[in-house]
């Protein structure tokens, strides 16, 4: 008996094993397939305006026949016509409805078994006219009444409804551009700026693009409202710039301005100048005589004069680039002396530009607070060919003064400014040739990098620089 009850367990469970396996076969099966739908396409227009959507039959097989509404708000739109596929034979439409807010789109279609439509099918085109107000919406509502294979089998499908929506009216003015400043008629400056706004019926003045040229081409697109231009020849221009809006309307007549630019051109005239120079009583400094904005200089002939009861020089090294020394400071101990050179130079071959003639060592032999004019007279300039060069003197002042020990700039302060100055008057560089204080920092009896970083340690308090010998 036992045994007989143990079979007969055995068999029902192979029985229920096998129906679950064909359940879930078939439910893969039907999981498979794909369902059809009906859908219609969502569309927009403005005010008074018409546009078009679809209906379609979306993943179908053997189409053949179709009775189907669509329904909306008539206040917002209104079908107007509706053209069928003529694959799916005669149209029967009925649009008698359509103000009322639906139409119904049929067909009548006799095909040969298995001879209908199959995938995705157009079913009608519909014209749609926009009667609401800019932004009013409504839905387009599908309702399937019949949906029909070639041997009138039924078609199971679902709907997919879409929306239509009142759009704003097309933009179709463009805009207007103005030029709010910038230069007009005949100015005498070549750095220039323009500034310009625009305005719209439709966007705002925020959002508007422009584009600009310069008697070139048009530049890209820019939210920029302004432009500068640098350094313009000599001549006539025209600005030009325009608008676009969002709808991409062009301002059709650019906003110009029309300007002359004439800078009348800037004469560089030459001169001869001695720097400023200041020295504690007793002791020395040193300035330079200098040839600026020179060309092909080769001679020079010039007398420096101060008060000798001041200031006197005790020597005169000159620019060894200019040739042969020629200069006569018998007469420094009366208050002047004469720098000159001997130099013969091949034609073009003098020196340009600022010009170092002379580097004068001065003594301060007055009281504090004492000053004397150092007066420049330029006996002889020439260039290359002996040729005249026209120039003008530049005085400089020499004063006794109480110098600020280690003040090398001569600022009246003390810090690391000073250390590097110094430095680079050791090095010998182009204008740091005066300085306004002893350079001999650390008094060992010599000039150079040691005193300028002596002066840093001092400025920054390190221990053992406390002291400084100028």
């Amino acid at each position: 008996m036992r045994e007989n009850k143990n079979k007969g367990v055995g068999i029902i469970a192979v029985a229920v094993a096998i129906t679950i396996v064909m359940f879930l076969g078939g439910n893969t099966a039907i999981a498979a397939q794909t369902t059809a739908t009906v859908s219609i396409g969502n569309a927009s227009a403005a005010p008074g305006e018409t546009t078009t959507t679809t209906v379609m039959a979306n993943n179908v097989t053997d189409l053949a026949t179709f009775d189907i509404n669509v329904s909306y708000d008539p206040s917002v739109v209104n079908v107007t016509s509706a053209e069928n596929n003529p694959e799916l034979g005669m149209n029967m439409n009925n649009l008698e409805h359509a103000g009322d807010g639906w139409v119904r789109l049929v067909n009548f279609n006799i095909v040969s078994a298995g001879g209908g439509l199959s995938g995705n099918v157009l079913i009608s085109t519909l014209t749609l006219e926009a009667v609401g107000d800019a932004g009013d919406e409504s839905t387009l509502t599908i309702a399937i009444n019949t949906l029909s294979n070639s041997t009138e089998g039924a078609i199971p499908a679902s709907s997919v409804n879409g929306t239509f929506t009142v759009s704003a009216e097309e933009d179709i003015t463009p805009p207007e551009t103005t030029i709010t400043a910038g230069p007009t008629g005949i100015i005498d400056y070549n750095d220039v700026t323009f500034s310009w706004t625009g305005t719209d019926d439709v966007t705002p003045t925020a959002q508007l693009v422009y584009s600009y040229k310069l008697d070139g081409s048009w530049s890209a697109w820019t939210s920029a409202t302004s432009k500068s231009y640098t350094d313009l020849s000599n001549g006539n221009y025209t600005f030009r710039v325009k608008a676009k809006d969002l709808a991409d309307n062009e301002d059709p007549t650019p906003a110009e301005r029309a300007f002359t630019v004439f800078v009348p051109p800037v004469h560089v005239y030459t001169n001869v100048s001695i720097g400023n120079a200041s020295a504690a009583p007793g002791e020395t400094t040193t300035t330079t005589v200098m040839a600026n904005n020179v060309t092909d200089l080769a001679i020079f002939d010039i007398n420096v004069s101060y008060d000798p009861s001041v200031v006197s020089v005790t020597g005169a090294t000159n620019n060894p680039d200019l040739g042969t020394n020629l200069n006569n400071l018998e007469h420094a101990g009366d208050g002047w002396v004469r720098l000159a050179n001997f130099n013969i130079v091949p034609e073009g071959g003098g020196l340009s530009d600022n010009v170092l003639i002379s580097t004068l060592t001065l003594e301060a032999v007055g009281d504090a607070d004492n000053e004397s004019t150092l007066t420049i007279t330029i006996n002889t300039l020439s260039n290359s060919t002996e040729g005249d060069i026209p120039a003008t003197a530049v005085n400089g002042i020499f004063t006794v003064g109480l110098v600020l020990k280690g003040d090398i700039n001569g600022d009246d302060l003390v810090n690391l400014n000073d250390a590097t100055y110094l430095a680079k008057h050791v090095l010998g560089w182009e204008g740091y040739e005066v300085i306004y204080a002893n350079d001999d920092i650390n008094g060992d009896g010599l000039k150079n990098l040691n005193d300028a970083t002596y002066l840093a340690k001092h400025v920054l308090g390190w221990e053992g620089y406390e002291e400084i010998d100028c």
